[in-house]
């Protein structure tokens, strides 16, 4: 069972996925039994949570503590990143 994690902006630059195209997000598939939630996979990829701004899962803001589920996708922003209508 998979997840798939998209990182955007100073968090795609500082990951240690390989694939880094311009103008596209870091993407990583990674499996379940290793992350229960998306604080869990984020520490997996050596993420710092002060850096994280906005976290979605499925498209939808989320909270890191949030259970995953096979073949679910997680987009992460840097604070940088931040759109100001969640401040």
């Amino acid at each position: 069972m998979t997840v798939e994690l998209k990182l955007f902006g100073d968090l795609k630059i500082k990951s240690p996925i390989s694939e880094k195209r311009n103008g596209y997000p870091a993407i990583s598939k990674s499996d379940l039994s290793k992350a229960r939630t998306g604080k869990d996979l984020i520490k997996i990829h050596g993420i710092n949570r002060a850096e994280i701004g906005h976290f979605f899962l499925n498209g939808k803001f989320a909270k890191l503590e949030d259970e995953l589920r096979d073949g679910d996708s997680l987009t992460v922003f840097p604070r940088n990143m931040l759109m100001p209508c969640f401040y």
